[in-house]
């Protein structure tokens, strides 16, 4: 399965600390199929996956069960569900969902990613730290449809002939934060995002860029009474065929924009007579200087004009983590960065991890600093990093092939392009550091499937 974009979602253990208690039900260990698992489950229990490619649609209302949890443990870019041209994929009666990737759905109906059929709420109605991909509708919600949280996701190249190209979400109360929504397409409003009766809801720190749609809201739409603050988040290059090229509110809806970067500013949003939408403080009509826009690569360049530029006084949820869309510390410096990314020396790869094929290793930090990279031929990174004074934490363990990537050009960005050997023989899992100036990165894994 070829990635055409960021690859570094986070999967956090919070759905594992819940004080309720459960079952843990294990695929493939004691369940040959997640949709097995889903059905021996009671409410409340875990459905916990290792990676794999599960070709099949889950379906977690057959069991009438509430508050199954269904949590991959290795991550979306090993833990992949293939609907094999049949939808949705994942249909869900209140969540949550983590850690997948979710491709491949078709429906003739609503979500052809994911469906949620029954309102949700904190703190078990989410979908987070998931791939959204490959998937069409054709009446709305290409990606994803229905009534929950959407946390840490990538959205991209879904589909619908209705609203809501990336997401349709519905109902108050909803939080879409951090996450990556592009170049999806919708026949009628809302290319990447479509909001509909979401008084109270909240859209912050996402990048929304090279969505379209043929209606209203290129970028993200909102109607019928919604009333949703939009705070550093990035609307860049969206498409409309009709008007709200970046954003639109239509039927006595109001949203409130600030600190965000907004193509065209003034001109780039629109509402109807009934609706506002009020331009506060901090925006900025200015290129946000992704990595790759064209390749869905969102991190910042050291020179974007997002740079410390958010509203670091906003009154954040106290259940979101204080991190980015990777895991890294939120204010890295003195004040926040606007959009999904925070700027920080950082490891990724972007491509596709399948023998013969390339792969591009990038590090980003401050300009013209020197990077070696770190890859470990063991597959399993130490638990507990070995730490190197006034380095940090190395989590690889011998033997390490080490190669430099020079120094960092005066966007902060250093990129190697590697070829993953024809022969290599699959799965295969390399965990890599970089050394950073004086300072070691992330833990990152490279999946060759």
């Amino acid at each position: 399965m070829r990635m055409f974009t960021i690859i570094a979602v986070m999967l956090t253990g919070s759905l594992l600390s819940t004080a309720q208690p459960f079952t843990t039900l294990r695929v493939p260990g004691q369940y040959k199929t997640i949709q097995a698992a889903v059905n021996a489950a009671q409410s409340h229990d875990l459905v916990l996956v290792s990676p794999g490619v599960y070709r099949e649609t889950v379906d977690t209302t057959r069991a009438n069960r509430i508050g199954v949890k269904l949590v991959s443990t290795d991550g979306p870019l090993v833990t992949i569900i293939d609907g094999g041209g049949k939808g949705p994929v994942v249909t869900l009666q209140d969540g949550p969902l983590e850690g997948f990737t979710v491709t491949n759905g078709s429906t003739p109906y609503n979500g052809g990613g994911i469906l949620v059929t029954h309102r949700s709420s904190w703190p078990s109605g989410w979908v987070k730290g998931c791939i959204i991909t490959g998937n069409q509708a054709a009446m709305g919600g290409g990606g994803f449809h229905g009534s929950a949280n959407l946390i840490n996701n990538v959205i991209t190249r879904n589909h619908t002939s209705g609203n809501g190209g990336g997401a349709h979400l519905l109902d108050r109360n909803k939080e879409v934060v951090g996450n990556v929504i592009h170049d999806n397409t919708a026949g009628m409003n809302g290319g990447g995002l479509f909001l509909q009766t979401c008084s109270t809801s909240l859209i912050l720190e996402n990048s929304v860029f090279h969505n379209a749609c043929t209606g209203t809201g290129g970028g993200i739409h909102i109607e019928n009474q919604s009333t949703i603050p939009v705070v550093n988040t990035i609307l860049w290059n969206n498409k409309a065929g009709k008007a709200g090229l970046e954003m639109y509110a239509a039927t006595g809806s109001m949203t409130t924009l600030r600190h965000c970067v907004v193509k065209g500013g003034k001109a780039g949003v629109a509402f109807d007579g009934t609706s506002i939408v009020i331009l506060g403080p901090g925006i900025l009509d200015a290129d946000p200087l992704f990595v790759d826009p064209a390749g869905g690569d969102c991190h910042l360049r050291a020179r974007s004009p997002c740079f410390q530029a958010g509203d670091t006084s906003f009154n954040r949820p106290y259940r979101l983590d204080f991190t980015d869309f990777e895991g890294d510390p939120r204010i890295a410096l003195d004040a926040i960065d606007i959009g999904v990314d925070e700027f920080h020396p950082h490891l990724y790869v972007t491509g596709d991890a399948t023998p013969g094929k390339d792969i591009d290793v990038k590090a980003v930090g401050p300009p013209g600093v020197d990077v070696v990279w770190g890859l470990s031929l063991h597959p399993a990174p130490l638990a507990n990093p070995v730490i190197l004074p006034g380095l940090g934490g190395l989590y690889l363990q011998p033997p390490l092939v080490l190669v430099p990537l020079g120094r960092t050009n005066r966007d902060g960005l250093a990129v190697l392009q590697v070829r993953i050997p024809p022969t290599l023989p699959v799965p295969r899992l390399f965990p890599g550091q970089a050394l950073i100036g004086y300072g070691l990165s992330n833990l990152e894994r490279i999946s060759v499937q």
